[in-house]
């Protein structure tokens, strides 16, 4: 059973952040945090690692930090720790889940733990290049044939002026996966063509490695996405 730690510690952690550095969750140039792969199969037992890989809007490699927390489900992963954190101006990092089922930072009501880390320059040269690699997050799967879940991302604080983006990273249990991209067929919007990052730019459920033809018939049992319903 997934045992919570209370949040009070990381609400004091963040506020004092903000307070400090003047931080604030404002829209204007973005960070942004992507978690990769962007997808990747693991069966039970099997280890997970999601890299977290930050840059920003307007290449600025100096500003006062990022706090950012990490999501995942603890029902289809075990959290095993952080590792390869960039030590420079590092002032907060969890060790073990806090329990996010109330506060639901990311605004996903899968997952249920969270873990903060946060960086803080008082000289504003934080990071010093772009892109980043912040931290490597381990993770033992739990995941059954068919089943699925995302490690998601949100800011726990911004630079002022500075908003947030982020990429997440999906893990699949067994199934097949017929182009070897990593998700199965049943969670495929391209099944018979590799397109490990999924994308989709109209979304219309149909990756945009299969949008050169005008009937996506293999996306039908998958996605059913309109597009393929009309033959575009």
């Amino acid at each position: 059973m997934q045992r919570y730690l209370s949040s009070g510690r990381v609400g004091l952690v963040a506020a004092a952040l903000v307070s400090c550095l003047g931080w604030t969750t404002a829209a204007g140039q973005t960070q942004s945090v992507s978690a990769e792969p962007a997808s990747q199969a693991a069966a039970s037992g099997a280890a997970v690692t999601i890299t977290l890989v930050y840059n920003v809007g307007g290449a600025d490699a100096t500003l006062t930090g990022l706090g950012v927390r990490l999501h995942w489900n603890s029902t289809r992963l075990t959290f095993a720790g952080l590792t390869e954190t960039l030590g420079q101006g590092l002032v907060a990092q969890d060790t073990a889940c806090r329990d996010d089922r109330t506060t639901n930072f990311d605004q996903d009501a899968a997952t249920d733990c969270f873990a903060l880390i946060a960086w803080a320059s008082r000289s504003g040269d934080w990071p010093g290049t772009l892109p980043k690699p912040l931290l490597a997050a381990r993770f033992t799967s739990r995941l059954a044939a068919g089943q699925n879940t995302r490690v998601q991302l949100s800011a726990g604080a911004n630079p002022a002026g500075y908003g947030f983006a982020a990429t997440p990273a999906a893990v699949y249990g067994p199934g097949l996966d017929s182009d070897g991209d990593g998700v199965p067929d049943a969670q495929d919007n391209c099944p018979h063509t590799r397109n490990p990052d999924q994308a989709d730019a109209n979304e219309d459920g149909i990756g945009d490695a299969c949008e050169a033809g005008d009937f996506c018939w293999e996306c039908l049992p998958n996605r059913g996405g309109w597009r393929a319903i009309l033959g575009r």
